[in-house]
């Protein structure tokens, strides 16, 4: 074993903490009220434009292969969670009937 898998390890162990309680009464609700508040955000479409284009700008400066991937990673992972908003934000959205769809 290696001393960086070690102190990935450690860190792991210190970041998910032995009291079982901390991840327990997560409010979902909560998550996806917040989640959907986000999507209307024009700071938050910003955030997203910004930081996606510093993941492409760092995946085009010829990096190693293993950061190549994590580039990558992290790209998937900001896009998942643009997709988690928008789906929260229509989830959330009253359903209006068009004019042409009452009493048919």
């Amino acid at each position: 074993m290696t001393i960086r898998s070690i102190l990935i390890t450690i860190l792991l162990k210190l970041l998910a903490g032995d009291d079982p309680k901390r991840y327990q009464d997560i409010d979902d609700e909560r998550a996806e009220l917040w989640l959907s508040k986000q999507y209307q955000d024009q700071g938050f479409h910003e955030y997203c434009r910004r930081r996606t284009l510093q993941i492409l700008r760092t995946m085009g400066t010829g990096q190693k292969w293993e950061d190549y991937k994590m580039s990558i990673g992290q790209h998937f992972e900001l896009l998942s969670f643009i997709e988690k908003v928008g789906t929260a934000y229509k989830k959330l959205q009253p359903k209006t009937n068009k004019k042409g769809d009452e009493n048919t």
